[in-house]
């Protein structure tokens, strides 16, 4: 979910938005099994630490 957040507001700011940005974002949440948002939130989350160790060293 962070992706599509971080890429609309990382779009509003490269055209020069001056205006408050708001994302919604909806989802089910549900104890029985991970939705695909929270999956998919934790391989970008995985994806990202392992982009920050490989920069960093």
């Amino acid at each position: 979910m962070l992706l599509k957040g971080a890429k609309a507001t990382a779009r509003a700011y490269r055209i020069g938005q001056t205006r408050t940005v708001t994302l919604d974002y909806s989802g089910v949440v549900s104890d029985a099994f991970p939705s695909f948002d929270v999956r998919l939130d934790a391989l970008l989350q995985r994806r990202r630490a392992l982009a920050a160790e490989m920069l960093n060293g």
